[in-house]
C-alpha cells in the first residue's frame, strides 16, 4: 500500500472517530426534521444504509461521494440520470423528490429537490394579547410545506472518492416562515473487495421562526457495503449496513441486502434499530426494482415500531 493510499485509509478513519465522538442527547432539539425522511425508493428498503452505495442519483442525498460513476441497472456506465419519487406518509402527509445528475470531465454534478406537504390541518389556536391559545371548535385551516434544493458534486481524489452538497432549506407553517443553509461533505473508499464510506449531513445556520431560532438536524454515519457475482450469470447480492448518530436521537444501525437478478429484477430488504435501545424509527423495510431498458421503477415499503403509519415510495429513473 502506497503513501497516498494510507493517508486516504487515515482520512476514512478520521472521519469515522468524529462521526462517533461525545454525541450529545438534545433529543428534541432540532427542526426541519423533513430533511431526515430519505429519498431514493432503492435506499429506502435497503434500511437506509446508503452511505457505502454508489452509482445513482440517490448518492446526492445519502453521500453525495457515492455520485461518482454513475452507472445503469445493469452495471455499465452511463452519462446522466433523471429520477422522480413520491412518498405516502400519514394521513395526507407525503413529500416529492427530484433529481438529475450527469457526468463531467472532473466527476459527476447532480441537482436534486425535496419537498413536503401536510395537507389541510384543522386551526385550533387564537391569538391574543400576543399569545397563542387554544379555541374549542376548529377556526379554519392551515398548512405546513417545506423544501429543500441542492447542488452537489463528487469526484476521485487520489484512491478516494469524495463529495459534498450545498442546500437551501425553506419552511413554512401558517404563515411563520424560516430558511437555511447547510452542507453536507461525505467520502468512500474501496479496500480489499469492500466499501467504506463516512459522511455528515445538514451541517448549516437557520433563521428564525416566529423569534426562535431552530438547528438544523445534522447526523453523521458510517457504512460498508459489499457486492458478491453470483454463479452462471444469474446477477449479484449486495450488503450493505451503516451507523448513523445524531444529537436529537440515539445511535442506529442500518443493515439492507439487495439481490440483482439477469439485470433486470432487483430485490430488496433492511432493517434499522438502536444501538443502545429501542428508538421510533426502528422497523423493517422491503422492495423492487424493475430495469426495462433504461428505464427503472423501485418500489418500498416500511414499518416502524412506533409509528402511525406505514410509508409507501415510489421511484421512477431514467438513465441518460
Amino acid at each position: 500500500m502506497n503513501v497516498k493510499k494510507i493517508l486516504c485509509c487515515l482520512a476514512i478513519l478520521g472521519l469515522c472517530h468524529q462521526a462517533l465522538a461525545d454525541v450529545p442527547s438534545d433529543a428534541g432539539s432540532r427542526g426541519y426534521k423533513f430533511l431526515q425522511q430519505g429519498i431514493s425508493a432503492r435506499v429506502l428498503a435497503l434500511g437506509g444504509a446508503g452511505t457505502a452505495l454508489r452509482g445513482d442519483h440517490g448518492a446526492a442525498y445519502w453521500n453525495p461521494a457515492g455520485l461518482v460513476g454513475l452507472v445503469s441497472d445493469s452495471q455499465t456506465p452511463c452519462g446522466s440520470q433523471i429520477s422522480a419519487e413520491h412518498t405516502a406518509w400519514l394521513a395526507d402527509i407525503g413529500y416529492d423528490a427530484l433529481g438529475f445528475a450527469w457526468t463531467i470531465p472532473s466527476g459527476t454534478m447532480a441537482l436534486s429537490g425535496l419537498f413536503q406537504s401536510s395537507g389541510d390541518l384543522p386551526y385550533t389556536a387564537s391569538l391574543r394579547d400576543g399569545q397563542y391559545i387554544g379555541v374549542p371548535e376548529p377556526s379554519g385551516t392551515f398548512g405546513v410545506y417545506d423544501g429543500a434544493v441542492w447542488a452537489s458534486y463528487g469526484r476521485l481524489w487520489n484512491a478516494m472518492r469524495v463529495g459534498g452538497s450545498l442546500r437551501y432549506v425553506y419552511e413554512k407553517i401558517h404563515t411563520a416562515t424560516a430558511h437555511a443553509v447547510a452542507v453536507d461533505v461525505g467520502a468512500q473508499y474501496d479496500l480489499g473487495g469492500y466499501t467504506l464510506g463516512a459522511v455528515v449531513r445538514n451541517l448549516g445556520i437557520s433563521s428564525e421562526l416566529r423569534e426562535v431560532r431552530t438547528p438544523l438536524p445534522w447526523d453523521a454515519k458510517i457504512g460498508v457495503a459489499r457486492t458478491i457475482t453470483l454463479p452462471g450469470a444469474i446477477g449479484t447480492v449486495l450488503a450493505t449496513a451503516d451507523l448513523r448518530t445524531a444529537p436529537d436521537a440515539y445511535e442506529t444501525v442500518h443493515v439492507g441486502a439487495e439481490a440483482r437478478l439477469w439485470n433486470h429484477l432487483a430485490l430488496m430488504g433492511g432493517v434499522i434499530a438502536g444501538v443502545a435501545q429501542q428508538v421510533d424509527n426502528q422497523g423493517a423495510s422491503v422492495g423492487f426494482g424493475i430495469n426495462w431498458g433504461r428505464l427503472r421503477f423501485d418500489y418500498a415499503v416500511r414499518w416502524f415500531s412506533h409509528s402511525l403509519g406505514t410509508p409507501h415510495t415510489l421511484a421512477l429513473t431514467l438513465h441518460g
